[in-house]
């Protein structure tokens, strides 16, 4: 990985985490709308990956690309996020997608006898274990949803940070 693909990781990582920590904080400003927010957390997603696809040409971004922007677009079109229920079945939606793309990228690792499909395979397990359960902890009043949100998407950075690390950590142990 050179250094202007390590350093876009690194930097739309960061963005994300950032996202996460402002919707933390979201008590301070008093935010009203969640479904907003939702949309901006499923375009972020998107755009963030094609930057990322562009540096990379990795065709996995390309899929998380059309994920995050799909659902994003979804989101605006119809009026979805009235109730947790609705938000619940979008987040499993993203959630197994991105899983399922995950679990492409382990499978091309192992065909090609490189190790690291087993980092992807524990990205994998952490993201949907995470995703479940942010899905059952939405059933909360508006106010705490922004900080379920929060929480989801620095932890989505935090795993982008960490894998992205891990990798340039491995680089030369991992063959």
């Amino acid at each position: 990985m050179t250094k202007e693909k390590l350093l876009m990781n690194f930097i739309s990582s960061i963005i994300f985490i950032f996202y996460g920590v402002f919707l933390i904080c979201s008590q301070l400003f008093s935010l009203q709308n969640i479904r907003i927010y939702f949309i901006i957390f499923f375009l972020l997603y998107g755009i963030l990956k094609g930057i990322t696809w562009i540096y990379q040409k990795d065709f996995t971004l390309l899929f998380d690309t059309f994920t995050g922007l799909s659902l994003g677009f979804i989101s605006i079109v119809w009026d979805l996020f009235q109730t947790p229920k609705e938000i619940a079945f979008l987040i499993l939606t993203f959630a197994l997608l991105l899983s399922l793309i995950k679990l492409k990228k382990a499978d091309i690792f192992h065909d090609h006898k490189n190790k690291n499909w087993q980092i992807e395979i524990m990205e994998l397990i952490f993201f949907l274990c995470f995703s479940i359960l942010f899905c059952l902890n939405l059933s909360v009043p508006e106010k705490e949803m922004f900080l379920n949100l929060g929480f989801y998407a620095f932890f989505i950075g935090v795993l982008d940070f960490h894998k992205t690390f891990f990798y340039h950590i491995l680089k030369g142990q991992l063959k």
